[in-house]
């Protein structure tokens, strides 16, 4: 039976016969394992002695002719590495996806060995032996699919033009590059803060205060030298090293001053300050000295000050240094530092080699080439007049490294680079220099035109591809700018305006879409012209992308490509839009979305916890009362530890003497004024006497100070609208928990806390046109006492009241506001709080909560069934303002300590965790909380809340076995919580469907997102093997869903310092890439990897497709696509109709999943009335009338391919379409 899925779509590779060409889909035939060859760099041509220098080389596909660098760095060992007399050896493992013989082939310049065998034997099978001779040859090997073989190559050049491609096919295998198995990316701008062996070239000292002090005028541009150094003293404002000796230069004198560091300077050892002149060498105008930390322990951040600068001995004091650069140390607290020049950071090396490419952001507001930072500058924001309005308009931003730099990491790294064009507008000599300045070099400043011998910045090696984005998530950033950009090009009629609307449909205010489109064409255009039409999708790959709703960001810029470039839609009384025109898929290589993923048991709660009563339900507790020392619970308390409940009576406080309506005639604040009792209250909700209205409203309702003003956590809550609900001619009192703003943006439940013997203010926001209530009597309980009704300025923002005026005293009220609290709150110890009403995800479970002042201990024996890492999750906390300091909890088991204390001083109840422990055997164990001291300045004045204690593990997080839990919704921040199969399914298929293939630009691991941190989510994040296991298995679904490269940002490991940095090969997120990329990517339709409820992202073949109601109509003009399900099936289609009958449409595409390499048959049966062509992988197969049976063949390679049946002339009716199984 045919399985149809969610969205249809693929990638379909089209071959009339299985022949060499530009390699620009992913590699078929198997791969390079290990995401690269082991290389070892000769300074001979004998590989002999001991290498210059060693990488690992993604693939082996060089050209270096007679003048490129064949290091391509300017680190030592690889800066001189001459062009001849030279040699390599290479070793590493491939593996082959089908049992064939195999035909390896090479070509060559000037000696090539190459050797194979089965991983695990000795003897070697030679395949070529020309350690004298140039050439091209080839060899058979018969190999066994899925099985790793060793290879050997050794390759050395004479003299004159150098060069080495290795390549190989098979009877399933067109002729293709001996590439990558797997292609699995890493954003490297998270890393320039560890990547490079200079502090001094990272990412961060050149930081977000350095330019907002540039902004700001302290250091004026016109002291700005053109080589981007300031001509005057100057403070590095942001700066942290790590232990160890590092090594210190600059051009110039100065003294300079630290707030931590130590320099050393012929062994004498100076704190804090190095004098000028010390360290100095008149004749190379260098400074140098060793230094390190006063206090290694202390790697805080520092400032160091440059002041009695000069630019060399002669130059007037204040004229600033020059190339100041700080070598890290080779390992973090070594006493060896790296050497002057050295690019990469030697603890980096490893790790970053398990991924295939680097992602970095080429320059924020680029537009103009002389506007790019460049290489040793210190301002990353050029010194000029528009830079420095930029500047001004954005108050300063961070910044990114230079291209140059960008290129070092990656030829020394021996990865693929990938860069977004980070400019807003770059103009076409910006586009082409920078295709130029990455083919073939640059001086510094500008770029070469040509292969150039010794360049000063070498090209990115002839190896290694470059992948290319325009701009980095407009849709998040900058969308009103790309509009705004947008619609003045439209309005100047220019050669852009005339492209963004030659429909005559672009927005009045511009079009972000449209401008991402015409700027990624741009972008193509320009390094197809420097790198000709057969690098475009082989060595140049141009990708564009949506986020997480991939499907209606990226569809209207692909659509809008498609309809210009490619003439699919043109407008009334004109014949084209473009004399030549190209699908979409000849200007970009791949496209997607973003693919983060999480779990569905972030916390890792047990389903069948043996921790009983984590709610302490069980507890009798009388309402609105705390028990000390309570019986009939699974637990046993000591101490400052008690039971409290939440269930007081919760009657109208203010009851509201009189419900005559009248309406305001201009907005205003109505409320009353009153005075707290001898206790202070702890307010849990706000509401009001809601009246009868003919209209829906939106009120909101404050407690100010008597001043207008709302203390901390004094905030309001926001009436829903009436919504046509009938009440009570009485009215009806409605009660909403308050909340309270995070930093992050998100909001939880609080409480207010007045004090006792204050004043206060309680306002309704009233609106003219509604119902309310005018000056009345009151009646409330003796906690509170009203004092008379008040009213204040409508105008105001409820974050400061003004014009506040007592309209009548007594006890008598405006409006209809009220509140619930809690007298006293909740006690224990001589300590008083409150915790906030429930929620939905945190808060209190049920009526009872658990309060614990110092000194307070809860234990419980837990019998375990099994031996796993566990740790204790909770929702605790109550703080609800600044000035209260809450008792940190201590986790022990079995009698011991497990880790730090937890903090438990949220805003409100949030969720927490302990420290994991391990539980080495099964039986019982006894866990205690104890309550503990802060540890700070302040003493604790408030109890801790705790409430849904549970018993987690990394069983019940994983999902084990099988980690059923994994993949989920990620937790990046702004993610979008769809299914996550279905999610990237779409973002696959929107890039399948126009021929591109489908990538990511960021994504992977999300647990906890961007902000949220526990000790278990850390430990799963660091420590635990499993996560391995579960980044394995997320790779596998996305290969068998039909993507291909995998680009990751690891928000839990970016922004480390290098103490961190050289753990992150130990990291099981890196160990998972590791597993990955010993083997080869599962293909679409492996059975046993997506869940039951997930069919197969395509139609095994062979299969029948059958549509009904669908008309296709080459009239229909632009509109989104969409993609519609219905009976498991479902098309993405361009449409201009849908109703419940029938759905019109320009085309349509679905995808298919070959079982083998061969040929098909395919057939399709239209009704007549028009003209349609088939497309796979935007290639035409066949032109053909509607109405008429049309069939053709095909060659297939094995895996996943995409169908497009496209109308050309007229409308017509689809019936079928059906793929047999030819002769293979």
């Amino acid at each position: 039976m045919l399985q149809y899925i969610v969205l249809i779509i693929a990638l379909l590779t089209l071959t009339a016969t299985l022949r060499a060409a530009p390699d620009t889909r992913p590699p078929l035939g198997g791969g390079i394992l290990d995401a690269g060859l082991n290389a070892e760099y000769f300074a001979n041509p004998d590989l002999s002695g001991k290498p210059a220098f060693t990488r690992k080389d993604i693939r082996v596909r060089f050209d270096w002719g007679e003048v490129l660098p064949v290091a391509g760095s300017t680190s030592p060992g690889m800066k001189n590495f001459p062009v001849d007399q030279f040699s390599v050896r290479w070793t590493g493992r491939i593996m082959p996806r089908f049992s064939e013989t195999y035909t390896l082939s090479a070509e060559w310049d000037e000696g090539l060995r190459w050797s194979i065998r089965p991983t695990g034997e000795t003897k070697w099978t030679v395949l070529i032996d020309s350690w004298d001779k140039s050439g091209k040859a080839s060899a058979t090997y018969k190999m066994k699919e899925n099985t790793s073989y060793d290879t050997l190559v050794e390759y050395r050049d004479i003299t004159g033009a150098a060069k080495l491609e290795l390549r190989w096919s098979s009877p399933s295998t067109p002729d293709e590059l001996l590439d990558c198995a797997s292609m699995n990316a890493l954003g490297g701008t998270s890393y320039e803060k560890t990547i490079n062996a200079d502090v001094f070239r990272c990412f961060s000292p050149w930081g977000a205060k350095a330019n907002k002090e540039i902004a700001a005028g302290k250091y004026p541009l016109e002291n700005w030298g053109p080589d981007g150094w300031y001509n005057g003293d100057w403070t590095m404002p942001y700066f942290k090293i790590s232990a160890g000796r590092h090594l210190f230069l600059f051009n110039g004198k100065a003294t300079v001053t630290s707030g931590k560091a130590r320099f050393i300077v012929n062994g004498e050892k100076l704190d804090k300050v190095l004098p000028s002149g010390t360290g100095y060498d008149p004749a190379s105008n260098l400074t140098t000295a060793l230094v390190e930390l006063i206090n290694p322990a202390d790697d805080r951040p520092d400032r160091w000050d440059f002041t009695h600068t000069q630019r060399d001995d002669k130059a007037a004091v204040g004229t600033g240094v020059r190339n100041i650069r700080l070598m890290k140390p080779i390992t973090p607290g070594s006493g060896e530092p790296h050497l002057p020049g050295e690019v990469v950071n030697r603890t980096q090396k490893d790790w970053i080699s398990n991924y295939t490419n680097l992602r970095f952001y080429c320059g924020l507001g680029e537009n103009r080439w002389e506007d790019r930072t460049r290489p040793g500058e210190y301002d990353h924001f050029a010194a000029d007049a528009l830079r420095a309005e930029q500047l001004k308009e954005s108050g300063g931003g961070t910044g990114y490294g230079n291209l140059e730099d960008y290129i070092l990491y990656a030829n020394e790294l021996g990865r693929d680079l990938y860069l977004c064009v980070n400019g807003h507008n770059p103009d076409p000599d910006y586009l082409n220099k920078l295709a130029q300045a990455i083919r073939y070099g640059t001086d510094g400043k500008n770029p070469y035109t040509n292969p150039t011998a010794n360049p000063v910045y070498p090209p990115l090696n002839p190896n290694l591809r470059i992948v290319i984005e325009f701009s980095n998530e407009i849709w998040n950033y900058w969308p009103g700018q790309a509009a705004a950009l947008c619609k003045a090009a439209v309005e100047r009629g220019d050669a852009d305006g005339k492209i963004l609307n030659y429909d005559g449909q672009c927005p009045p205010t511009g079009d972000f879409h449209r401008w991402q489109a015409l700027k990624t064409v741009q972008v193509s255009d320009a390094f197809r012209t420097v790198f000709g039409d057969d690098a475009m999708g082989d060595r140049v790959r141009i990708l564009v992308f949506g986020q997480y709703n991939a499907t209606r960001v990226l569809t209207p810029v692909l659509q809008f490509i498609d309809n210009y470039w490619n003439n699919v839609f043109v407008p009334k009384g004109k014949t084209a839009n473009v004399a030549t025109p190209h699908p979409v898929n000849y200007f970009i290589w791949g496209g997607g979305g973003a693919t983060y993923y999480a779990n569905s048991n972030p916390t890792g709660k047990m389903n069948n916890s043996p921790l009983r009563d984590g709610s302490f339900e069980n507890i009798a507790v009388g309402s609105g009362q705390v028990v000390t020392a309570p019986s009939g619970s699974a637990w046993t308390f000591a101490g400052a530890a008690g039971v409290g409940s939440i269930d007081y009576a919760k009657q109208p406080t203010i009851q509201h003497k009189s419900t005559t309506p009248e309406t305001v005639s201009a907005k205003m604040w109505r409320g009353f004024k009153f005075a707290v009792g001898d206790k202070d209250i702890y307010v849990t909700e706000l509401g009001r006497l809601m009246l009868q209205s003919e209209q829906d409203q939106t009120s909101r309702i404050v407690i100010t100070d008597e001043n207008g003003k709302p203390a901390h956590a004094i905030g309001g809550v926001k009436i829903p609208g009436w919504q046509g609900k009938k009440l009570p001619p009485s009215g009806e009192y409605r009660y909403f928990n308050l909340t309270h703003r995070l930093s992050t943006g998100k909001t939880m439940s609080t409480v207010i806390k007045l004090d006792a013997g204050k004043t206060y203010y309680l306002f309704t926001e009233e609106i003219p046109g509604i119902k309310t209530m005018g000056v009345h009597a009151v009646q409330t309980d003796s906690a509170i006492k009203i004092l008379g009704a008040a009213q204040a300025d409508g105008a105001a923002k409820r974050e400061n009241l003004a014009n506040i005026k007592l309209v009548q005293e007594g006890s008598v009220a405006l409006g209809g506001g009220d509140l619930h609290y809690k007298a006293g709150g909740l006690a224990i110890a001589n300590l008083s709080g409150m915790p906030p009403l429930a929620e939905k995800r945190t808060g209190i479970d049920g009526k009872n909560v658990l309060l614990m002042a110092p000194g307070g201990i809860i234990r419980q024996e837990v019998d375990f069934a099994k031996a796993d890492v566990y740790a204790l999750n909770w929702v605790a906390g109550a703080k609800i303002s600044n000035n209260q300091t809450l008792p940190m909890i201590d986790l022990y088991v079995d009698g011991k300590k497990v880790g730090e204390s937890s903090k438990v001083d949220f805003p409100g109840m949030a969720d927490g965790s302990s420290d994991i422990f391990t539980i080495s055997a099964p039986g019982k164990h006894v866990i205690e909380l104890r309550a503990v001291a802060s540890g700070g300045k302040m003493a604790v004045n408030t109890p801790a809340f705790l409430d849904k204690i549970n018993l987690a593990s990394i069983t019940a997080f994983f999902g084990l076995p099988g980690y059923t839990a994994f993949p989920n919704a990620g937790d990046a921040d702004g993610e979008i919580k769809q299914d996550w199969y279905l999610r990237n399914i779409a973002a696959v298929n929107m890039a399948l469907c126009y021929g591109l293939e489908s990538s990511s630009y960021e994504g992977g691991w999300a647990l906890g997102g961007d902000f949220i941190r526990s000790p278990f989510m850390d430990y799963a994040n660091f420590n635990a093997p499993e996560t391995a296991g579960a980044e394995e298995k997320m790779l596998d679904i996305w290969t068998t869903l039909g993507g291909w490269d995998f680009q990751r940002h690891y928000a839990q490991i970016s922004g480390k310092d290098d103490l961190e940095a050289a753990r992150f090969a130990d990291f099981p997120l890196v160990k998972g890439v590791i597993a990955h990329n010993r083997r080869l990517p599962l293909l679409p339709g492996t059975p046993g990897i997506l869940p039951e409820r997930i069919p197969q992202n395509g139609i095994l073949l062979p299969g029948t497709l059958t549509l009904t109601n669908y008309t296709f109509t080459a009239g229909v003009g632009p509109s989104e696509i969409s993609n519609q399900p219905g009976d498991k099936l479902a098309v993405t289609r361009l449409t201009a109709l849908d109703t419940p009958d029938a759905i019109e449409m320009r085309w349509m595409s679905w995808n298919v999943i070959a079982p083998a390499t061969g040929e098909y048959n395919i057939a399709v049966k239209t009704g007549g009335g028009g003209r349609f062509e088939l497309l796979l992988k935007e290639s035409q197969v066949v032109t053909g009338n509607s109405g008429q049976p049309v069939t053709a063949k095909l060659k297939l390679t094995r895996g996943l391919h995409t169908l497009k049946i496209k109308c050309l002339d007229g409308s017509f009716n689809v019936g079928s379409i059906q793929i047999t199984q030819g002769t293979n």
